[in-house]
Order: C-alpha cells, then structure tokens, then sequence
C-alpha cells in the first residue's frame, strides 16, 4: 500500500517531474517553471498544495488540488487541478487514495466540504474513473477561463 504525504520543498523536483508526466500522457503543453510552481507551493502565502503517493519509496502519484469558496453550496471546496498516477501503478486505488487525501487536508485546514475537478470529453477511462468514485457531471455548467493578459489588452481590466 502506498504512503500518502503532503509535498514539501524538498520534493519540488519530484512534483515537477509527475507533473510533466502528465501533461505528456495527456498530450498538454507544460508551462509551469519550477520558479512559478515554488512560489505556489512553498511560499508564505501558497495558492495550492500537493499531495503524494510512494510505493517503497517510489513516487507512483500526484494530486494539486486549490481552495474555493461556493456561496452555492455554503462553504470552502477545493479544486483539484492535476491528478496523475503511474502506468505500472494504475488500477491498485492510488488515484482514489490521491482524492481521499487532498479531500481530508483540505476538510482540515479550510474546512472543505466538496471536490471539484474537470476532466477532457475524450478522456473516458478518467470519466469512468471519477464517476465510480461517484463524481457527477454538473449539467448546465462550462468549464471557462481567460488569461488575465487578454483582459487586459481588451481593456476590461
């Protein structure tokens, strides 16, 4: 059974590392710098928080995860923005021990009372993955976003 831990500075590298992994399974671009994901991480005011798995001492998963605050559903939530586990570890619950973690840290410090997360149309192994954990789509709703630069060159910002 894998050990569960939240990352410290010292495993910056090794965050880095999973984190690439990820987003060349997922065919992604990387943009983070190990600079920019220092600070989120590590720095006196953290905007995130990563929790790992180790198998004998293997680095096998990962999970970032980011509070939210939902006036919806009355209280803080976190956001869990990356979610990878090895090939050679996959299907032994480590994804799901991943989500239990961040879920209990962030129901500790934050008082947290849901996850959300989004997950590609395509990906239907990761749909299938969520919704056997019992995840549901939230119908109505549309993942969006816009880069802050682009608001500002439209002037809205």
């Amino acid at each position: 059974m894998p050990d569960f831990r939240i990352a410290q500075p010292a495993d910056l590298q090794m965050v880095d590392t999973m984190l690439r992994r990820l987003a060349q399974d997922l065919n992604d671009p990387y943009r983070a710098t190990l600079d920019a994901l220092s600070r989120a991480l590590f720095s006196d005011a953290p905007t995130c928080f990563a929790l790992l798995a180790e198998h004998e001492g293997r680095p096998c998963g990962l999970g970032l995860a980011v509070p939210v605050f939902s006036t919806l559903r009355g209280g803080c939530g976190v956001y869990v923005s990356d979610l990878w586990v090895s090939d050679d570890t996959r299907g032994q619950g480590i994804g799901a021990g991943i989500l239990l973690g961040i879920a209990g840290h962030a129901a500790s410090v934050w008082q947290a009372v849901f996850l959300k997360l989004a997950v590609y149309d395509d990906n239907t192994q990761a749909k299938r993955f969520y919704e056997n954990l019992g995840f549901d789509t939230i119908m109505g709703e549309a993942v969006m976003a816009i880069d802050i630069e682009t608001l500002r060159q439209r002037g809205t910002i």
